[in-house]
Protein backbone atom coordinates (compact mmCIF):
# COMPACT_ATOMS: atom_id res chain seq x y z
CA UNK A 1 0.00 0.00 0.00
CA UNK A 2 2.48 2.33 1.20
CA UNK A 3 4.27 1.19 -2.52
CA UNK A 4 1.19 2.31 -4.72
CA UNK A 5 0.62 6.06 -2.69
CA UNK A 6 4.42 6.54 -3.89
CA UNK A 7 3.90 5.98 -7.24
CA UNK A 8 0.78 7.98 -7.26
CA UNK A 9 2.64 10.01 -6.17
CA UNK A 10 5.06 10.05 -8.89
CA UNK A 11 2.24 9.90 -11.57
CA UNK A 12 0.73 13.12 -10.45
CA UNK A 13 3.74 14.82 -10.33
CA UNK A 14 4.77 13.67 -13.51
CA UNK A 15 1.24 14.99 -15.30
CA UNK A 16 1.87 18.49 -13.61
CA UNK A 17 5.50 18.37 -14.84
CA UNK A 18 7.48 18.68 -10.99
CA UNK A 19 9.09 15.36 -11.36
CA UNK A 20 12.72 14.97 -9.77
CA UNK A 21 15.66 13.23 -11.59
CA UNK A 22 15.27 10.66 -8.85
CA UNK A 23 11.83 10.52 -9.14
CA UNK A 24 12.19 9.88 -13.00
CA UNK A 25 14.40 7.13 -12.64
CA UNK A 26 11.88 5.53 -9.83
CA UNK A 27 9.26 5.57 -12.57
CA UNK A 28 11.40 4.37 -15.55
CA UNK A 29 12.35 1.53 -12.81
CA UNK A 30 8.21 1.30 -12.01
CA UNK A 31 7.86 1.57 -15.87
CA UNK A 32 9.91 -1.56 -16.42
CA UNK A 33 8.51 -3.59 -13.87
CA UNK A 34 5.25 -4.84 -15.83
CA UNK A 35 3.76 -4.44 -18.78
CA UNK A 36 0.63 -3.55 -17.00
CA UNK A 37 2.50 -0.57 -15.05
CA UNK A 38 3.39 0.85 -18.95
CA UNK A 39 -0.01 0.04 -20.50
CA UNK A 40 -1.36 2.14 -17.64
CA UNK A 41 0.84 5.15 -17.68
CA UNK A 42 -0.01 5.15 -21.34
CA UNK A 43 -3.69 5.42 -20.68
CA UNK A 44 -3.47 8.47 -17.89
CA UNK A 45 -1.47 10.40 -20.53
CA UNK A 46 -4.37 10.20 -22.75
CA UNK A 47 -7.26 12.34 -22.42
CA UNK A 48 -9.84 9.99 -23.75
CA UNK A 49 -8.88 6.92 -21.86
CA UNK A 50 -8.57 8.86 -18.45
CA UNK A 51 -11.55 10.49 -19.27
CA UNK A 52 -13.32 6.48 -19.06
CA UNK A 53 -10.78 5.44 -16.07
CA UNK A 54 -11.94 7.95 -13.86
CA UNK A 55 -15.46 6.53 -13.64
CA UNK A 56 -14.32 2.76 -14.59
CA UNK A 57 -13.73 1.97 -11.33
CA UNK A 58 -15.83 -0.35 -9.34
CA UNK A 59 -16.08 0.16 -5.59
CA UNK A 60 -16.32 -2.84 -4.05
CA UNK A 61 -14.77 -1.68 -0.62
CA UNK A 62 -17.04 -0.97 2.43
CA UNK A 63 -18.37 2.35 2.68
CA UNK A 64 -16.38 3.64 5.01
CA UNK A 65 -13.39 2.65 2.71
CA UNK A 66 -15.31 4.74 0.41
CA UNK A 67 -15.48 7.64 2.70
CA UNK A 68 -11.85 7.43 3.37
CA UNK A 69 -11.07 7.40 -0.76
CA UNK A 70 -13.19 10.70 -0.80
CA UNK A 71 -11.89 12.26 1.56
CA UNK A 72 -7.87 11.60 0.68
CA UNK A 73 -9.09 12.80 -2.49
CA UNK A 74 -10.46 16.06 -1.67
CA UNK A 75 -7.42 16.76 0.35
CA UNK A 76 -5.15 16.08 -2.09
CA UNK A 77 -7.11 18.17 -4.82
CA UNK A 78 -7.12 20.87 -2.25
CA UNK A 79 -3.66 20.36 -2.24
CA UNK A 80 -2.53 20.17 -6.03
CA UNK A 81 -5.88 21.16 -8.06
CA UNK A 82 -6.69 24.76 -6.07
CA UNK A 83 -9.27 26.63 -8.47
CA UNK A 84 -9.17 23.75 -11.34
CA UNK A 85 -12.27 21.29 -9.27
CA UNK A 86 -15.73 21.85 -11.18
CA UNK A 87 -17.90 24.41 -9.58
CA UNK A 88 -21.59 23.98 -9.74
CA UNK A 89 -24.10 26.78 -10.38
CA UNK A 90 -26.82 26.47 -7.72
CA UNK A 91 -29.51 28.01 -9.48
CA UNK A 92 -32.97 26.04 -10.00
CA UNK A 93 -31.24 24.87 -13.85
CA UNK A 94 -27.92 24.27 -12.41
CA UNK A 95 -25.95 22.21 -14.65
CA UNK A 96 -23.20 19.55 -12.57
CA UNK A 97 -20.21 18.33 -14.72
CA UNK A 98 -18.49 15.50 -14.30
CA UNK A 99 -15.68 15.45 -16.83
CA UNK A 100 -15.57 18.78 -19.06
CA UNK A 101 -12.05 19.70 -18.97
CA UNK A 102 -9.09 17.26 -17.79
CA UNK A 103 -6.69 18.91 -16.28
CA UNK A 104 -5.07 17.89 -12.99
CA UNK A 105 -8.26 17.42 -10.50
CA UNK A 106 -8.98 14.49 -12.68
CA UNK A 107 -5.82 13.14 -12.60
CA UNK A 108 -5.71 13.29 -9.00
CA UNK A 109 -8.48 11.81 -8.92
CA UNK A 110 -7.83 8.69 -11.33
CA UNK A 111 -4.48 8.51 -9.73
CA UNK A 112 -5.70 7.96 -6.21
CA UNK A 113 -8.68 5.26 -7.30
CA UNK A 114 -6.12 3.56 -9.18
CA UNK A 115 -3.95 2.82 -5.70
CA UNK A 116 -7.21 1.58 -4.28
CA UNK A 117 -8.24 -0.22 -6.62
CA UNK A 118 -5.11 -2.04 -6.84
CA UNK A 119 -4.94 -2.53 -3.23
CA UNK A 120 -8.69 -3.99 -3.23
CA UNK A 121 -7.70 -5.99 -6.31
CA UNK A 122 -4.65 -7.80 -4.65
CA UNK A 123 -6.67 -8.26 -1.10
CA UNK A 124 -9.56 -9.85 -2.86
CA UNK A 125 -7.80 -11.97 -4.98
CA UNK A 126 -5.87 -13.16 -1.61
CA UNK A 127 -8.87 -13.57 -0.04
CA UNK A 128 -10.32 -16.17 -3.08
CA UNK A 129 -7.25 -18.03 -3.02
CA UNK A 130 -7.52 -18.65 0.46
CA UNK A 131 -11.19 -19.77 0.50
CA UNK A 132 -12.44 -16.84 2.50
CA UNK A 133 -15.59 -15.63 1.21
CA UNK A 134 -15.68 -11.68 -0.03
CA UNK A 135 -19.39 -10.43 0.57
CA UNK A 136 -21.00 -7.57 -1.33
CA UNK A 137 -24.26 -6.26 -1.18
CA UNK A 138 -23.64 -4.17 -4.53
CA UNK A 139 -26.58 -3.84 -6.81
CA UNK A 140 -23.73 -4.40 -9.48
CA UNK A 141 -23.88 -4.23 -13.58
CA UNK A 142 -25.47 -6.75 -15.64
CA UNK A 143 -22.29 -9.29 -15.82
CA UNK A 144 -24.60 -11.43 -19.09
CA UNK A 145 -27.50 -11.50 -21.15
CA UNK A 146 -30.70 -12.45 -20.17
CA UNK A 147 -32.11 -12.30 -24.19
CA UNK A 148 -35.04 -15.06 -25.24
CA UNK A 149 -35.57 -15.64 -28.75
CA UNK A 150 -39.34 -16.74 -28.99
CA UNK A 151 -39.75 -19.28 -31.99
CA UNK A 152 -42.55 -19.17 -34.12
CA UNK A 153 -44.25 -22.62 -32.66
CA UNK A 154 -44.11 -20.48 -29.61
CA UNK A 155 -41.11 -22.03 -27.78
CA UNK A 156 -38.93 -19.68 -26.11
CA UNK A 157 -35.36 -20.34 -25.29
CA UNK A 158 -32.62 -18.31 -23.34
CA UNK A 159 -29.63 -17.42 -25.26
CA UNK A 160 -27.57 -18.40 -22.22
CA UNK A 161 -28.91 -21.87 -22.36
CA UNK A 162 -27.63 -22.41 -25.75
CA UNK A 163 -23.99 -23.82 -26.75
CA UNK A 164 -21.81 -22.72 -29.09
CA UNK A 165 -22.33 -24.39 -32.20
CA UNK A 166 -26.03 -25.72 -31.20
CA UNK A 167 -28.66 -25.25 -33.49
CA UNK A 168 -32.25 -24.88 -34.24
CA UNK A 169 -34.07 -25.83 -37.12
CA UNK A 170 -37.58 -24.41 -38.37
CA UNK A 171 -38.40 -25.11 -41.89
CA UNK A 172 -35.34 -24.03 -44.70
CA UNK A 173 -33.19 -22.19 -41.75
CA UNK A 174 -31.15 -22.78 -39.17
CA UNK A 175 -30.39 -20.85 -36.03
CA UNK A 176 -26.86 -21.15 -34.51
CA UNK A 177 -25.21 -19.97 -31.59
CA UNK A 178 -21.94 -18.57 -32.66
CA UNK A 179 -18.27 -19.05 -30.58
CA UNK A 180 -18.71 -15.30 -29.51
CA UNK A 181 -22.61 -15.26 -28.17
CA UNK A 182 -24.20 -14.04 -31.53
CA UNK A 183 -26.94 -15.59 -32.76
CA UNK A 184 -27.10 -15.92 -36.55
CA UNK A 185 -29.76 -17.37 -39.14
CA UNK A 186 -28.93 -19.30 -42.23
CA UNK A 187 -30.82 -20.52 -44.93
CA UNK A 188 -29.97 -23.93 -44.73
CA UNK A 189 -31.38 -25.08 -48.44
CA UNK A 190 -30.70 -21.55 -50.61
CA UNK A 191 -34.56 -21.28 -50.78
CA UNK A 192 -36.50 -18.21 -50.55
CA UNK A 193 -39.81 -18.34 -48.58
CA UNK A 194 -43.12 -17.65 -49.68
CA UNK A 195 -44.87 -18.01 -45.85
CA UNK A 196 -42.96 -16.47 -43.54
CA UNK A 197 -42.79 -17.42 -39.93
CA UNK A 198 -41.61 -14.56 -37.36
CA UNK A 199 -38.92 -15.06 -34.24
CA UNK A 200 -38.96 -12.60 -31.50
CA UNK A 201 -35.44 -11.50 -29.75
CA UNK A 202 -36.44 -10.39 -26.30
CA UNK A 203 -33.43 -8.82 -24.42
CA UNK A 204 -34.73 -7.46 -20.94
CA UNK A 205 -33.79 -4.76 -18.40
CA UNK A 206 -31.07 -5.59 -16.64
CA UNK A 207 -29.36 -7.52 -19.58
CA UNK A 208 -26.08 -6.20 -21.48
CA UNK A 209 -26.55 -5.70 -25.05
CA UNK A 210 -27.31 -8.76 -27.28
CA UNK A 211 -26.46 -8.83 -31.13
CA UNK A 212 -27.82 -10.91 -34.23
CA UNK A 213 -27.34 -11.90 -37.47
CA UNK A 214 -30.55 -11.83 -39.65
CA UNK A 215 -30.77 -14.72 -42.55
CA UNK A 216 -29.99 -11.90 -45.44
CA UNK A 217 -26.98 -10.87 -43.41
CA UNK A 218 -28.14 -7.19 -41.82
CA UNK A 219 -26.54 -7.46 -37.96
CA UNK A 220 -28.86 -6.07 -34.98
CA UNK A 221 -27.62 -4.79 -31.78
CA UNK A 222 -30.35 -4.71 -29.06
CA UNK A 223 -29.98 -2.54 -26.07
CA UNK A 224 -31.73 -3.58 -22.44
CA UNK A 225 -35.28 -3.11 -22.30
CA UNK A 226 -35.60 -4.07 -26.20
CA UNK A 227 -37.10 -6.32 -28.44
CA UNK A 228 -37.58 -6.83 -32.19
CA UNK A 229 -39.45 -9.26 -34.30
CA UNK A 230 -38.25 -10.46 -37.59
CA UNK A 231 -39.02 -13.13 -40.06
CA UNK A 232 -36.73 -16.31 -40.14
CA UNK A 233 -36.76 -16.08 -44.13
CA UNK A 234 -37.27 -12.57 -45.62
CA UNK A 235 -39.67 -13.61 -48.43
CA UNK A 236 -39.14 -12.49 -52.52
CA UNK A 237 -40.66 -8.71 -52.04
CA UNK A 238 -39.40 -6.77 -48.41
CA UNK A 239 -37.34 -7.22 -45.51
CA UNK A 240 -39.84 -6.17 -42.47
CA UNK A 241 -39.44 -5.78 -38.98
CA UNK A 242 -40.77 -4.69 -35.68
CA UNK A 243 -38.71 -3.12 -33.07
CA UNK A 244 -39.64 -1.87 -29.53
CA UNK A 245 -37.07 0.02 -27.79
CA UNK A 246 -33.11 0.52 -29.22
CA UNK A 247 -31.18 -0.86 -31.80
CA UNK A 248 -28.37 -0.08 -33.95
CA UNK A 249 -28.82 -2.06 -37.50
CA UNK A 250 -25.77 -2.68 -40.04
CA UNK A 251 -28.29 -3.39 -42.41
CA UNK A 252 -26.99 -6.00 -45.60
CA UNK A 253 -27.50 -4.17 -48.98
CA UNK A 254 -29.57 -4.97 -51.15
CA UNK A 255 -31.00 -2.90 -54.22
CA UNK A 256 -34.04 -5.10 -54.76
CA UNK A 257 -35.67 -5.47 -51.41
CA UNK A 258 -35.76 -2.45 -49.36
CA UNK A 259 -35.30 -3.00 -45.32
CA UNK A 260 -38.05 -1.75 -43.16
CA UNK A 261 -38.50 -0.95 -39.40
CA UNK A 262 -41.41 -0.49 -37.45
CA UNK A 263 -40.95 1.31 -34.16
CA UNK A 264 -43.26 2.62 -32.75
CA UNK A 265 -45.44 4.23 -34.64
CA UNK A 266 -42.76 4.91 -37.16
CA UNK A 267 -41.31 3.91 -40.20
CA UNK A 268 -38.00 3.75 -41.55
CA UNK A 269 -37.11 2.57 -45.17
CA UNK A 270 -33.51 1.47 -46.07
CA UNK A 271 -31.97 -0.49 -48.86
CA UNK A 272 -28.30 -0.69 -47.01
CA UNK A 273 -26.85 1.49 -44.46
CA UNK A 274 -25.83 1.94 -40.59
CA UNK A 275 -28.26 3.17 -38.33
CA UNK A 276 -29.81 4.24 -34.93
CA UNK A 277 -33.66 3.82 -33.56
CA UNK A 278 -34.41 4.65 -30.36
CA UNK A 279 -38.26 3.95 -29.92
CA UNK A 280 -38.75 3.60 -26.03
CA UNK A 281 -42.28 3.80 -25.43
CA UNK A 282 -41.58 5.55 -21.96
CA UNK A 283 -39.22 7.99 -23.71
CA UNK A 284 -41.34 11.48 -25.44
CA UNK A 285 -40.01 10.79 -28.91
CA UNK A 286 -38.46 8.69 -31.15
CA UNK A 287 -34.93 9.17 -32.17
CA UNK A 288 -33.47 7.96 -35.62
CA UNK A 289 -29.62 8.73 -36.28
CA UNK A 290 -28.22 8.08 -39.39
CA UNK A 291 -24.82 6.82 -39.43
CA UNK A 292 -24.30 6.27 -43.17
CA UNK A 293 -26.46 5.52 -46.66
CA UNK A 294 -29.72 7.05 -47.09
CA UNK A 295 -32.57 6.11 -45.31
CA UNK A 296 -36.58 7.81 -45.63
CA UNK A 297 -38.19 8.07 -42.32
CA UNK A 298 -42.17 8.22 -42.04
CA UNK A 299 -43.99 9.21 -38.92
CA UNK A 300 -47.68 8.62 -37.71
CA UNK A 301 -49.14 10.98 -39.81
CA UNK A 302 -47.53 10.38 -42.87
CA UNK A 303 -44.70 12.87 -42.66
CA UNK A 304 -41.78 11.62 -44.38
CA UNK A 305 -38.60 12.76 -44.62
CA UNK A 306 -34.95 11.94 -46.19
CA UNK A 307 -31.98 11.34 -43.71
CA UNK A 308 -28.66 11.95 -44.84
CA UNK A 309 -25.81 11.03 -42.86
CA UNK A 310 -25.23 12.70 -39.84
CA UNK A 311 -28.73 13.99 -39.24
CA UNK A 312 -30.96 13.30 -36.85
CA UNK A 313 -34.81 12.67 -37.33
CA UNK A 314 -37.24 13.11 -34.32
CA UNK A 315 -40.89 11.72 -34.03
CA UNK A 316 -42.20 13.69 -31.62
CA UNK A 317 -46.11 15.38 -30.45
CA UNK A 318 -47.48 14.32 -34.33
CA UNK A 319 -44.13 16.17 -35.60
CA UNK A 320 -41.33 15.21 -37.43
CA UNK A 321 -38.34 17.27 -37.57
CA UNK A 322 -34.32 16.67 -39.07
CA UNK A 323 -31.63 18.01 -37.54
CA UNK A 324 -27.74 17.59 -37.42
CA UNK A 325 -26.52 14.55 -35.02
CA UNK A 326 -25.12 16.96 -32.27
CA UNK A 327 -22.76 14.33 -30.94
CA UNK A 328 -22.34 11.03 -32.45
CA UNK A 329 -20.23 9.86 -29.60
CA UNK A 330 -24.00 9.40 -27.51
CA UNK A 331 -25.89 8.14 -29.97
CA UNK A 332 -23.39 4.75 -30.00
CA UNK A 333 -22.08 5.28 -26.06
CA UNK A 334 -25.13 2.57 -25.31
CA UNK A 335 -23.22 0.06 -28.49
CA UNK A 336 -20.08 0.80 -26.78
CA UNK A 337 -20.56 0.13 -23.29
CA UNK A 338 -21.12 3.68 -22.09
CA UNK A 339 -23.19 6.77 -20.76
CA UNK A 340 -23.33 9.61 -22.05
CA UNK A 341 -24.88 12.13 -20.19
CA UNK A 342 -23.72 15.31 -22.15
CA UNK A 343 -26.71 17.36 -22.48
CA UNK A 344 -29.26 15.33 -21.25
CA UNK A 345 -31.79 16.13 -18.29
CA UNK A 346 -32.16 14.04 -15.23
CA UNK A 347 -34.90 12.26 -16.00
CA UNK A 348 -33.60 11.68 -19.03
CA UNK A 349 -30.59 10.07 -17.32
CA UNK A 350 -32.42 8.15 -14.77
CA UNK A 351 -34.29 6.62 -17.35
CA UNK A 352 -31.57 5.12 -19.05
CA UNK A 353 -30.56 3.87 -15.23
CA UNK A 354 -33.74 2.20 -14.76
CA UNK A 355 -33.29 -0.20 -18.19
CA UNK A 356 -29.29 -0.97 -17.52
CA UNK A 357 -29.60 -1.87 -13.52
CA UNK A 358 -32.99 -3.04 -13.36
CA UNK A 359 -34.35 -0.52 -11.29
CA UNK A 360 -37.25 1.79 -10.81
CA UNK A 361 -36.37 5.66 -9.86
CA UNK A 362 -38.66 6.98 -7.63
CA UNK A 363 -39.10 10.69 -7.12
CA UNK A 364 -40.03 11.48 -3.72
CA UNK A 365 -40.46 15.61 -4.47
CA UNK A 366 -40.03 16.81 -7.39
CA UNK A 367 -37.46 15.94 -10.59
CA UNK A 368 -34.44 17.49 -9.45
CA UNK A 369 -33.86 20.66 -12.25
CA UNK A 370 -30.70 19.31 -13.22
CA UNK A 371 -28.44 18.18 -15.86
CA UNK A 372 -25.38 15.63 -16.19
CA UNK A 373 -22.87 16.59 -18.47
CA UNK A 374 -20.00 13.99 -19.32
CA UNK A 375 -19.75 9.75 -19.78
CA UNK A 376 -19.15 6.88 -17.72
CA UNK A 377 -18.46 3.44 -18.25
CA UNK A 378 -22.17 1.00 -17.80
CA UNK A 379 -19.57 -1.46 -15.86
CA UNK A 380 -19.62 0.73 -12.88
CA UNK A 381 -21.79 -0.40 -10.05
CA UNK A 382 -24.84 1.30 -8.98
CA UNK A 383 -23.66 1.75 -5.47
CA UNK A 384 -20.59 3.72 -7.12
CA UNK A 385 -22.81 5.52 -9.43
CA UNK A 386 -24.83 6.73 -5.65
CA UNK A 387 -21.63 7.96 -4.40
CA UNK A 388 -20.86 10.25 -7.44
CA UNK A 389 -24.39 11.52 -7.59
CA UNK A 390 -24.64 12.28 -3.69
CA UNK A 391 -21.12 14.25 -3.85
CA UNK A 392 -22.52 15.96 -6.42
CA UNK A 393 -25.32 17.09 -4.09
CA UNK A 394 -27.80 14.60 -5.48
CA UNK A 395 -29.42 13.07 -2.27
CA UNK A 396 -30.59 9.04 -2.79
CA UNK A 397 -30.88 5.84 -1.72
CA UNK A 398 -31.86 2.09 -2.98
CA UNK A 399 -35.00 0.13 -1.31
CA UNK A 400 -34.52 -3.00 -2.83
CA UNK A 401 -34.78 -2.44 -6.63
CA UNK A 402 -35.70 1.62 -6.14
CA UNK A 403 -33.45 4.32 -5.89
CA UNK A 404 -34.98 7.04 -4.41
CA UNK A 405 -34.57 10.54 -5.30
CA UNK A 406 -35.41 13.30 -2.33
Amino acid sequence: MKDLNKISDILLKHLSGDLSGSERRELKVWLAESVQHRAFFDKINDDEQLKRMLLSFQYREQEQSQDRVFRKIEAVMKQHAAGIRKTVNMTSSRKILFMKRWPVAAAVLIILLFSYSAYFYYTVSYKKSQNISVKSNELTAPQKSYAVVTLADGRAISLDSLKSGQLIHQGNAKLTKLDNGRLAYQNATGEISESLQYNTLTNPVGSRVVDIVLSDGSHIWLNSGSSITYPVLFNRNERKVALSGEAYFEVAKDVHKKFLVSANGTNTEVLGTHFNINAYKNEPSVKIALIEGSITVTDQRHQKANIKPGQLAVARNQQLTVSPIANMEQVLAWKNGMFNFEDVSFADAMRQLERWYNIDVVYENQVPAIELSGEMTKDVTLEGLMIFLKKLGVHCRLAGRKLIIN
